[in-house]
């Protein structure tokens, strides 16, 4: 039975079901990777947000080319990569040249350009003690070719939210298309994202693509000094090198492309300077947005809160993360794109008086870590203040979805998500019987998310003994 929230609109967007042709280090038969940061500086969630074992994340055509793309995080570096990484067609056992790319700075993951015929549809990958068959998946770049594209990576981001990410931006800025990653979603199932997107109006392409790969580490300091250990950034090359990904295999005949998270959403000041005027010049590629810090000032309400519920501003300079729109076209090879900006293609910066990127920090998810950031903020004079041009343009945008919104509700009226929150609370505070209870009712409504069963049968057995 498909999840209610997924409400009756019908389908207005064309969904595609798309695959990756992984390859992975045996550490049985050769050594995984290991990381650059010190072992006194890795934190508890370091080991099981590292790769140690992937070599390519995806190996596929190129776009409008007889060559095909290997991407992967930086080579494990007891490789070398010109004489113990080789590839060959499978049917023919023909060796193909390839040409390794390495990541600049190592932080934008790696590649090798390998040179093939059109016929060729398999390879066999031959690296250190190991061998592999993959399948060459397709280019999807037609799908997108001309299109406005929104594109993220999430984990666990309630759908609702991504459906109002959708909605704000196909109805403020003519965006028609999704690229979406999910990272191991466990409340839900990527097929559940395809079909709430493809509910929104205006979106017509929609991939939402299965990235089964490790998270990045978090941020580590140095013991006892509490300053950053900045080479960290040569073992977080996920994000950067999901974004090669994307722009490689599905983006690079796309108009624009949006990189920006479901909690951020572009808000134009400036009415007079439509987005297409932002690269009226064409030797810029990509441009970049500063973020304003958007935050909850009001109880909780009894609901997931949403982009429209917020709309007070905390001044923040050090918190505020840029983001940028970019025309593939103009990128060139040797071009990298990160998270906040891209390398080796020109740019340039977007006045805030003209357009700005909201960013909700009460939008978030998890059983602890960043969920402290939708809690009430007390305004304090000269910290936060209301900005009433957000708070209208929600208003307009969104209106209460009386224009023909996805109804994504619950017809309950309760939402599961918020359960397990405060569940989660309700442990941390001891109050277990109570915590029990709201996983209790969070499964009979979305009795598919695994967590919560685990959790509830830790909660029992402490009851029970």
């Amino acid at each position: 039975m498909r999840p209610s929230f997924l409400g009756t609109t019908p389908l207005t967007g064309t969904i595609f079901d798309v695959a990756l042709s992984p390859v992975f280090v045996d550490p049985r038969l050769n050594r995984a990777r290991t990381p650059v940061l010190p072992a006194v500086a890795r934190g508890r969630e370091f080991e099981v947000r590292f790769d140690h074992l992937t070599l390519f994340y995806d190996v596929f055509r190129e776009n409008g080319e007889t060559s095909i793309l290997a991407i992967g995080p930086h080579l494990p570096s007891h490789f070398d990569p010109d004489v113990d990484v080789q590839f060959c067609d499978l049917v023919s056992g023909e060796r193909l040249n390839a040409t390794y790319l390495p990541s600049r700075g190592h932080i934008h993951g790696d590649m090798y350009r390998i040179m093939a015929n059109a016929g060729t549809s398999s390879l066999h990958v031959s690296f250190g003690n190991q061998h592999a068959i993959v399948a060459v998946q397709p280019n999807l770049s037609l799908l997108f070719a001309g299109r406005r594209v929104l594109t993220n990576r999430g984990q666990n981001d309630p759908i609702e939210w991504l459906v109002d990410w959708a909605w704000f931006h196909a109805r403020e800025f003519g965006f028609d298309a999704i690229v979406h990653y999910d990272n191991g979603s466990t409340a839900y199932r990527a097929e559940d994202v395809r079909h709430a997107l493809a509910r929104v109006p205006g979106i017509e392409v929609v991939v939402v693509l299965p990235w089964p790969y490790p998270m990045e580490p978090p941020h580590a300091s140095i013991p006892a000094t509490g300053e950053l250990f900045w080479h960290q950034l040569k073992d977080r090359w996920a994000e950067s090198a999901r974004l090669e990904h994307q722009r490689r295999r599905f983006l690079e005949r796309a108009e624009m492309v949006l990189v920006a998270d479901t909690d951020e959403l572009i808000i134009q000041r400036n009415p007079r300077l439509k987005i297409d005027d932002l690269f009226a010049n064409t030797e810029v590629a990509w441009v970049r947005f500063t973020s304003e810090i958007v935050v909850n000032t009001a109880d909780l309400p009894d609901r997931l809160l949403h982009h429209r519920d917020l709309y007070w501003l905390r001044d923040e300079a050090a918190f505020k993360t840029p983001k940028y729109l970019v025309k593939p076209d103009r990128c060139p090879d040797e071009a990298r794109w990160w998270l906040h900006d891209i390398a080796w293609a020109p740019g340039v910066d977007v006045s805030p008086d003209d357009y700005f990127v909201a960013h909700f920090i009460a939008l978030t998810t998890g059983w602890g870590g960043k969920g402290s950031r939708a809690e009430k903020q007390t305004p304090a004079p000269g910290i936060h203040h209301p900005d009433i041009h957000l708070r209208g343009k929600l208003a307009r945008v969104f209106n209460e979805y009386s224009d023909g919104s996805p109804d994504l509700r619950s017809h309950s009226g309760a939402n599961p998500h918020l359960l397990r929150k405060k569940a989660h609370e309700l442990i941390g505070s001891g109050n277990r019987p109570a915590a029990l209870g709201r996983l209790t009712e969070a499964i009979a409504l979305d009795p598919y998310h695994p967590i919560q069963h685990e959790v509830r049968k830790t909660l029992l057995a402490e009851e029970d003994s």
